[in-house]
């Protein structure tokens, strides 16, 4: 599958994927790690509602995106 754009979440781009159209918010889990949770209404079916640091944010032509880890998005 071809992605108009893929977003590695990293630490240092927090405000970056923020600002991303599929991302609702930000939290920090009890653990001390980032959780963004994300709009399902934008989300392809089946993908997960939360992304965390090391996932791919990947958007297809047609809006839709998609919650990769790191593995899934190298084997594609």
């Amino acid at each position: 599958m071809k992605f108009k754009q893929a977003i590695h979440i990293e630490g240092r781009n927090m405000y970056d994927v923020f600002r991303l159209p599929c991302v609702a918010a930000i939290h920090k889990t009890v653990f001390g790690s980032i959780v963004y949770d994300l709009y399902g209404f934008v989300m392809a079916d089946g993908s997960r509602n939360e992304a965390a640091t090391g996932d791919w944010l990947c958007e297809d032509n047609e809006g839709k995106w998609y919650v990769m880890t790191n593995e899934e998005y190298e084997r594609r």
